[in-house]
């Protein structure tokens, strides 16, 4: 009887906290409040073809997604990555960044953008005769400027930008390899995940495409995602993927495979276990038991079999 009135309660108790967290998250949900600076910009890239000595006219939008009006400017900034990890560095320059010398606004500066309000920037890629081939990357930032957002007391978002992934024709290269695929066999904790390492050893950007999927060890599909990613000239990127709703144990069979350059350059099925560590050295101590008591009863088996019968006396 006591036990069933501690299930009752317990029972009781975690519709009691249940309840208290929706109601705290519904409420969280509809008193969410926009920042009074933010801005919006889109697309958020772009890839485009030239030639050298093309004008290429092109456009991006700018929005007022907060509660107050901002004054806003816009500028090229070169477009570098950093690392395996492609950390953003808007600021070095290189043999791929010449093309923020190429690019001029028709107008820099826009005054008192309205909350709800739209504007489209108009900017000119001007290409030398010179050019040489291959890629070419910057950025197009907007950023709030002016008395209205330093007036602010919020300031989410102050800068959005929009990539240019720009490939001029002439002398290109395009050259690519898959450095490495890691995938654990067995996990004692965490996720399920692989790690890739894509190569570009030649001058033009080119997309890489992933795909991991996690099955049963009966064939049911559990999870299946593709991802693309960019890899920019003269780089390598490391590719993390993860099942983020991976059980705490169960045997899978697990599948990465991965398309660049117009060509599948990895797919392997393997297989994966997850048991935590403690359940490992629980079912080691019960086999251990078991062949134990396997021996045991061998040996009495034997005993039994070996001792010789007591012949009765005349």
């Amino acid at each position: 009887m006591k036990r069933g009135f501690v299930s009752k309660l317990l029972a009781s108790a975690l519709i009691m906290i249940t309840a208290v967290f929706g109601i705290n998250y519904a409420w969280a949900a509809d008193n969410t409040e926009l920042p009074d600076i933010y801005l919006q910009i889109s697309p958020v890239s772009s890839r485009i073809k030239l030639d050298p000595g093309d004008k290429y006219d092109g456009s991006i939008k700018v929005s007022n997604i907060g509660k107050l009006a901002f004054d806003f400017k816009v500028y090229a900034s070169p477009y570098n990555v950093e690392d395996l990890t492609y950390h953003q560095n808007f600021n070095e320059r290189g043999n791929f960044n010449k093309i923020v010398n190429w690019i001029t606004f028709k107008k820099e500066s826009y005054t008192a953008l309205k909350p709800g309000k739209t504007v489209e920037v108009k900017y000119q890629i001007n290409v030398p005769n010179n050019a040489p081939g291959g890629g070419q990357y910057a950025v197009i930032f907007a950023e709030t400027a002016g008395k209205n957002a330093a007036e602010s007391s919020i300031q989410t978002i102050n800068r959005v930008g929009h990539t240019i992934y720009a490939t001029i024709s002439g002398d290109t290269v395009e050259v690519g390899e898959l450095v490495s695929l890691e995938q654990a066999g067995l996990y004692f904790d965490g996720n399920i995940g692989s790690t890739a390492i894509v190569k570009n050893s030649g001058n033009v950007d080119f997309t890489s495409t992933h795909n991991f999927k996690v099955e049963s060890i009966f064939g049911n599909e559990l999870y299946n995602d593709t991802k693309s990613f960019t890899i920019i000239a003269e780089t390598s990127r490391q590719v993390d993927r993860e099942w983020e709703e991976t059980p705490l144990i169960g045997l899978f069979k697990v599948t990465n495979e991965i398309r660049f350059l117009g060509q599948s350059q990895y797919s392997e099925e393997k297989l994966v276990l997850v048991m935590p560590i403690w359940m490992m050295i629980i079912i080691g101590v019960v086999i251990v038991a078991l062949i134990l008591l396997v021996v045991r009863k061998i040996k009495k088996s034997k005993k039994q079999t070996n001792k010789k019968p007591v012949l009765p006396t005349k």
